[in-house]
């Protein structure tokens, strides 16, 4: 018996991790299905050690999402240091994102999306655009898209 997607870890659905990890561990149960299937003698599946990596799938969004909700002033938890420090620096990587900087826009929507490594975020090419930023200041900030403007006005008639 395994325990998968919601029965494992259920993730708050406003960050859309949820379905992301389920698959996730859908692809590991096939590929330990498909290698238990090509073994010569029939010995039981290694259920122990593959619900420790249906485990490990959850681990960096069940953070992500824990380390969100942790910022809002209503909840009830504290942050440990290298929370914190993550908190911090990706909110960094967004503002870098929302100023055009396309790098840190596509590590930030991989590493959330759950394409990419959380290594992706410490990329020595972002290392360097905070770094710029701080010192010559942040770039001008990209516009809204019109499409947004104009659905803005509709609501507020």
């Amino acid at each position: 018996m395994l325990a998968v997607g919601d029965a494992y870890c259920a993730f708050n659905p406003v960050f859309g991790q949820g379905i992301t990890v389920a698959a996730c561990q859908a692809l590991l149960i096939r590929d330990a299905l498909k290698h238990d299937s090509s073994r010569a003698e029939r010995e039981p599946l290694e259920t122990r050690r593959l619900q420790h990596r249906i485990g490990a799938a959850a681990d960096f969004p069940w953070k992500v999402a824990t380390t969100e909700d942790l910022r809002h002033p209503s909840s009830s938890g504290s942050q440990p240091r290298v929370q914190r420090f993550f908190g911090l620096w990706t909110t960094q990587l967004a503002r870098l994102a929302a100023h055009g900087d396309r790098g840190a826009y596509l590590a930030f929507a991989r590493v959330y999306h759950l394409m990419a490594a959380p290594a992706m975020l410490f990329h020595p090419s972002l290392l360097i655009s905070a770094g710029r930023a701080a010192i010559r200041g942040m770039p001008e900030q990209n516009p809204r898209p019109r499409a947004l403007n104009a659905l803005m006005r509709s609501r507020s008639a």
